[in-house]
């Protein structure tokens, strides 16, 4: 996924909709201006917006591997029967999701003021160097339909591997994740219980150490328990937003670990000979 340019601004908004109602969202956008143009493609009208720090400001034509599978299988059927490339891109603006329909419809304005498909896709950077050069080649012989129905196919082949490294994922996750409202419910409710039980036996102090530090682990949370929770809250905030901090370094942990090394093996080795078929068909 390609760096956001420095001309890039995220921007917080609040916008009308035709019924009337509001809609908030997050976006990013040249200017103010640019953000306005975009919102009135979907038919919303800004109120207000707020400029976001810059690190939180993606490409204009981030995509993600979904939405691109997508596009290219769109273009696939429309090209495949005959649907010039212009108004090919128009349909498909049409169908895709909405963050992604803006940048197919600079697509379909960059082909139709003389630029080649291949450079559109470029300019937009919404796709990598491989996509572009396969759509390069096909250009040479004609065949983009093709080179999109491939390009598609392996879209959907790497979304596949990669729902299933992110099952492999999920089960530990989720164990986490329960035995931590487990232990959380235990100090909130069981443990002080327990411990009127043991104080109305013997003295605190007689107790052993590691009681002590259960039992005052579970004052200490009860008593705070609204700035635990604001506490969860930010914590929880920063991580959404500084995801593209902590997501590339948690990735590298992951290649790491034995289980793993062997499915992001056959992952990477699956998109290695998909690109190189779709590439070899293309003529390049």
């Amino acid at each position: 996924m390609s760096r956001a340019s420095p001309s890039i601004a995220a921007f917080f908004f609040i916008a009308a909709t035709p019924s009337g109602g509001r809609k908030l969202g997050m976006r990013s956008a040249r200017s103010e201006r640019a953000l306005a143009e975009g919102l009135r493609r979907e038919r919303l009208v800004i109120v207000k917006s707020w400029r976001l720090p810059s690190w939180l400001a993606t490409a204009p034509g981030d995509m993600p591997l979904k939405d691109r599978a997508e596009v290219h299988q769109q273009l696939s059927m429309l090209l495949g029967r005959g649907v010039p490339l212009v108004e090919a891109l128009e349909v498909t603006a049409s169908v895709v999701a909405t963050q992604t329909r803006g940048t197919v419809e600079r697509m379909r304005e960059l082909v139709g003021a003389g630029s080649s498909f291949s450079e559109a896709c470029r300019q937009v950077r919404a796709f990598d160097s491989v996509t572009v050069a396969v759509y390069q080649a096909a250009e040479k012989t004609g065949d983009l339909a093709g080179a999109a129905d491939l390009l598609a196919t392996a879209a959907r082949r790497q979304m596949a591997v990669r729902g299933q490294a992110t099952g492999v994922l999920a089960y530990p996750v989720i164990v986490f994740s329960i035995s931590v409202l487990i232990v959380l419910f235990m100090l909130i409710s069981v443990v002080p219980q327990i411990g009127e039980a043991l104080t109305n036996l013997t003295t605190f102090d007689e107790l052993p150490a590691i009681t002590k530090v259960v039992l005052t682990a579970s004052d200490v949370l009860r008593n705070n328990l609204a700035a635990f929770g604001i506490g969860v809250l930010v914590l929880f905030t920063l991580l959404v937003l500084g995801r593209k901090i902590w997501v590339p370094a948690v990735n590298s942990v992951v290649r790491r670990l034995p289980a793993m090394r062997g499915l992001i093996l056959a992952q990477e080795s699956a998109r290695f000979f998909m690109v190189l078929s779709a590439m070899t068909r293309s003529g390049v």
